[in-house]
């Protein structure tokens, strides 16, 4: 029986994982024009993510010889990487960030002051750089992640 409570399933000690947020920038720079199509943002979005995804699972077990998260046992699973429902998931993060979130935050984000802009920005690539140069050094393998050693893996 795993614990309650808050369990931090990425790469990083930070409250974000890059590979969502990399996934999210892709979406925004390859899908914003499409944002008046909901089913294409949909489509798109699953099979970029999912691509990304396996992408990620794949270099990071290759690099740490770990894996931060196993789908081994759900529907349609590739390697246990990727699977059917996270697809899916996706797809609709997808519309959600495209057609609903993108729109609102470009408002706000043009509403703010140039100064405003760059503190937001290097105040948040230094914290990410810190946060990087320590997980580097010790990489989140914490209690209740989903954490297969995988042996052998780095020659």
């Amino acid at each position: 029986m795993q614990n309650e409570g808050f369990v931090n399933r990425g790469v990083y000690y930070g409250p974000y994982l890059p590979v969502y947020g990399i996934g999210g920038l892709i979406l925004m720079i390859l899908l914003h024009a499409k944002r008046k199509h909901p089913l294409l943002v949909f489509t798109c979005s699953a099979i970029i993510c999912t691509i990304i995804e396996y992408a990620a699972a794949t270099w990071l077990e290759y690099k740490w010889g770990v894996r931060w998260w196993d789908y081994s046992g759900a529907f349609f699973n590739i390697d246990g990487k990727i699977c059917l429902s996270c697809s899916f998931g996706f797809g609709i993060g997808g519309v959600l960030l495209i057609c609903i979130f993108q729109p609102f935050f470009l408002k706000f984000y043009h509403r703010m002051t140039r100064g405003m802009r760059i503190f937001i920005c290097v105040t948040l690539i230094l914290l990410f750089a810190a946060d990087a140069a320590y997980s580097i050094i010790c990489p989140n393998k914490g209690a209740n992640i989903t954490c297969i050693f995988v042996p052998d893996i780095i020659p």
